[in-house]
């Protein structure tokens, strides 16, 4: 992994302990909506951030990133009919929507799940 990808997941996974942290020790039980939506998409990237270091390292059970959908990308058949349906830009959107990653992220993951189903990348 490059340096800046490195720096990313770094900085990704502070703001989520750090949101959690938050909720734990904050003045009650009330979270505002808003809130809880920014700690539902932050939970959506550190679980595909997970989910790819799993696929990209290879003693990923030495390092404690054990699961049963090690190296899998999220189950996104929406995205997948897009795809076959040759619709790229919607497909890359549903996946940006779905995992709450960004725009370079998503759009390569997409092109990425195109080559493992041997669909064209237009």
């Amino acid at each position: 992994m490059d340096t800046p990808t490195t720096i990313s997941v770094i900085a990704l996974l502070v703001a989520v302990v750090a949101l959690v942290t938050a909720r734990r020790t904050g003045p009650g039980p009330t979270t505002s909506p808003l809130d809880a939506e920014r700690l539902a998409v932050l939970e959506r990237q550190q679980r595909v951030i997970l989910e790819r270091l799993r696929a990209v390292a290879p003693a990923a059970g030495a390092i404690g990133l054990v699961g049963s959908a090690a190296g899998a990308e999220p189950d996104l058949p929406e995205v997948l009919d897009l795809l076959v349906r040759g619709q790229k830009i919607q497909a890359v959107k549903a996946y940006r929507e779905a995992t709450g990653l960004g725009l370079k992220e998503s759009k390569d993951a997409v092109e990425e799940l195109a080559r493992r189903h041997g669909l064209s990348s237009r």
